[in-house]
């Protein structure tokens, strides 16, 4: 319970002292930690200063330095509590940032992580050495923006010991923790690392950016991709896919300027965010959102021209083995086990571009979208294919790579090479759609 905050904060104010406040941790793992943000944003306290519209100088730190956390977690683990706790913070408004002593912060959880992803770090680390004036912590290896140097500090008007601390980053108009609930940061599911991932919504753009088109070499292909992967996120977390799945992979200095540029930009239809779904390379044309889903989205119903040379004329073999697999997913391993081979794959319809509508499996009507997601070894939904009964394995003659859907990445790099910079590009993808600041 957080005892006279509202008087504290009065008198600190009142006397000239900016004011903050720390969140002291108890949490073994990422509920824990979502229950403690819960209960200090929602508590009578913050929500009386919230009713005089009073705000903080500094900002609300995850204080993360209890030794019974180490006995049921690990050091992963730790970093994500830290990190979660940090989102949830922003996510209802405050700015953000964690404490802890120099020790736990370079053995106990990657605190240099956290710092090389934006968030404010305070440092708790005695003795007064080097010298706080000298307006460096070069001691941790990366800069802090806040160093508690003592805790035995002496000063007017209080008896006993005081900390003192040495803050290098100007609060003065950068505090401003409202508490009121602003765009958050990102959680996604990494399918490389195969974690729960937070980060500020620049760091997790950047990190996406990396692993999906970080060889482009080119700054607007990049904006391009980070808009539609946050417009595609804020899409999924719409539609209830509170964490949707991405790759991560660390980005360069080329990618995250670019990032920086269109941060917090997205997509929208009718007001509402759009799913900007993409992919590697659309042959040619783009596939529709109803072929693949079912979904009605004027902005991916439309086929666009799509430049890119590559993935075109794939062959893929499937034996019979995996197409039994492959097919037991969509009608049932009776089914197929009771058909005989020659009858599994019959009957395909095409749209005017190529894309597969819908195919018979075992003879069920099966959709174009459904199939392809559940074949695998199957490049993309734009295929031809026969069967060679004396090896009992079908062959596939395939363009494009993915669903080939929305933005195709090769694509885009090649009207960027044309000149085309991101707005052209997403406006040519997502046809309709607006491109605006969240």
């Amino acid at each position: 319970v957080m005892y006279g905050v509202i008087d504290f904060y009065k008198e600190a104010k009142a006397n000239g002292i900016k004011v903050g406040a720390y969140l002291f941790s108890y949490a073994f793992n990422l509920d824990e930690i979502k229950e403690e943000v819960d209960f200090f944003h929602n508590s009578a306290e913050m929500q009386a200063l919230r009713r005089d519209n009073i705000k903080f100088d500094f900002p609300v730190y995850i204080d993360f330095e209890w030794n019974r956390i180490l006995e049921h977690t690990n050091y992963s683990t730790r970093t994500e509590i830290v990190r979660v706790g940090m989102i949830l913070l922003e996510k209802y408004g405050y700015t953000p940032g964690f404490y802890s002593s120099q020790y736990w912060a370079q053995n106990y959880y990657d605190a240099a992580g956290l710092v090389r992803q934006g968030y404010d770090f305070w440092v708790a680390r005695y003795p007064m050495n080097p010298d706080p004036a000298a307006g460096t912590t070069s001691f941790l290896g990366y800069q802090a923006q806040m160093w508690q140097y003592a805790s035995d500090g002496r000063v007017n008007g209080i008896s006993g010991n005081v900390d003192l601390n040495m803050c290098y980053k100007d609060y003065g108009s950068a505090g401003g923790s409202t508490g009121t609930v602003v765009n958050p940061g990102l959680t996604v599911y990494d399918v490389n690392s195969k974690k729960v991932v937070s980060g500020s919504i620049e760091e997790i753009l950047a990190q996406i950016v990396s692993n999906e088109v970080g060889g482009a070499g080119n700054a607007e292909v990049y904006k391009a991709q980070a808009v539609a992967a946050y417009s595609w996120i804020l899409y999924q977390q719409a539609h209830g896919n509170a964490v949707p799945s991405v790759g991560l992979k660390t980005p360069t200095d080329a990618v995250r300027t670019a990032v920086h540029a269109v941060a917090g930009k997205a997509l929208y239809y009718n007001g509402a965010v759009a799913n900007a779904a993409y992919g590697s390379a659309s042959a040619g044309k783009t596939n529709t959102a109803r072929n693949m889903w079912g979904l009605e989205l004027p902005y991916l119903n439309t086929p666009v021209d799509s430049p890119e040379t590559e993935w075109r004329g794939i062959v893929k073999t499937i034996d019979a083995k995996q197409m039994q697999t492959n097919l037991a997913k969509l009608v049932g391993e009776a089914t197929v086990n009771a058909t005989p081979r020659e009858r599994w794959l019959s009957d395909p319809v095409y749209d005017a571009n190529g894309y597969l509508t819908s195919i018979r499996v075992c003879g069920q009507t099966v959709g174009g979208g459904r199939f392809y997601e559940n074949c695998w070894g199957l490049y993309s939904p734009k295929f031809t294919f026969s069967y060679d009964a004396g090896a009992g394995s079908w062959t596939f003659t395939t363009d494009g790579n993915g669903h080939c859907v929305g933005m195709s990445q090769y694509g885009a790099i090649a009207y960027a090479k044309q000149g085309w910079d991101y707005q052209k590009i997403l406006a040519h993808y997502y046809p309709g759609t607006v491109l605006q600041q969240t």
